[in-house]
């Protein structure tokens, strides 16, 4: 049901004394929140996520939130790229390493007499290089990480306009039509805009959903002896940080450290990876929920009167329908 709310919502319609509707005030309870994190089977999360990714087309404002395809966050019932090298159509087995960071790798000392006379192949000197970052100076690898980085994003953007999603890893992923994503997009901007959004306030919502989008893309390993939670490698829990304006080692113990004070005694615990993953999926459904409780005030602001009268009001009270799932959960007995 594309229509379907998912929270339950109390809404009193004021009149006045000419019987002329005054205004309104409305209250939200019960947000499905735990959509944000997982989905059933068929089904997707809200769709602002979608509109947001496959409706918007400022690259500009993409590409300061890092924003790619659907299939390529874990919320929506993808992942990230399996790697993070640029993903290429054309890609093959001669050589693995990132585009910008083999145009900037130096030649093999002797160059092709050194190949000829049983130098390194070039796949292996390009790993040993490349990603051991041997013969490099700092500043070279960063430019090369830079470069490659650029590289990833214009291949992402590339997939969207083409709309080569690759969802295909993904059999449990369900998209949304672009056509559908951007009417959506267009309509949800137009709306905030009549409400009385500013700007500056649809910036910062984006800037939260995003968040929660590569949140959820923050995943988890066990330490080899004490089983506790290690972050992957990976560039999401620096995006989040950055988005977030927070130092992304603290972000990181907020993530995999639980903190206790006991008479006066700062105890740190690590979590174990399961334990992580609550709260990584805590904090994104956190998030959502207060994001959403700040729209319904904010129109709360736009429809209340302002002026003190007494006003009659009628009480309309909605809530979703009764679900009966293959597997019952929470949700569903509420």
């Amino acid at each position: 049901n594309n229509n379907s709310s998912r929270f339950g919502k109390y809404i009193e319609l004021l009149f006045g004394n000419n019987h002329q509707v005054k205004g309104a005030s409305m209250s939200e309870y019960l947000l499905e929140k735990s959509r944000v994190v997982k989905q059933g089977k068929g089904e997707r999360n809200f769709h602002i996520f979608y509109y947001l990714l496959s409706g918007n087309d400022d690259l500009a404002e993409r590409e300061s939130l890092r924003l790619t395809a659907p299939c390529d966050y874990s919320y929506l019932g993808g992942g990230p790229p399996e790697s993070g090298e640029p993903v290429r159509d054309d890609a093959d087995d001669e050589d693995q390493a990132g585009p910008a960071a083999r145009a900037a790798s130096p030649p093999p000392a002797g160059g092709a007499a050194a190949a000829a006379a049983g130098g390194p192949p070039k796949k292996q000197w390009a790993k040993n290089n490349v990603i051991h970052g041997k013969g490099f100076s700092e500043e070279q690898r960063k430019a090369n990480a830079v470069r490659d980085a650029e590289q990833r994003r214009k291949v992402q953007v590339e997939r969207i306009r083409a709309g080569q999603a690759q969802a295909d890893r993904f059999p449990d992923f369900q998209d949304m039509d672009r056509k559908q994503a951007r009417q959506g997009f267009t309509e949800v901007q137009a709306c905030l805009a009549d409400i009385g959004f500013l700007q500056s306030n649809v910036e910062e919502m984006k800037s939260v959903l995003a968040i929660i989008l590569h949140l959820g893309n923050v995943s988890f390993y066990a330490h080899d002896v004490t089983e506790a939670a290690v972050i992957n490698h990976g560039d999401s829990l620096a995006i989040v940080a950055d988005l977030f304006g927070v130092a992304a080692a603290d972000l990181a113990q907020s993530l995999i450290t639980t903190v206790r004070i006991t008479r006066g005694e700062r105890i740190t615990t690590n979590l174990s990876v399961a334990q992580a993953s609550d709260v990584r999926d805590a904090t994104a459904k956190a998030l959502y929920g207060r994001l959403f409780g700040w729209i319904v005030r904010k129109i709360n602001d736009f429809l209340i009167p302002k002026q003190d009268d007494d006003f009659y009001h009628i009480g309309v009270l909605d809530i979703f329908g009764f679900e009966n799932f293959e597997v019952n959960s929470f949700e569903q007995m509420c």
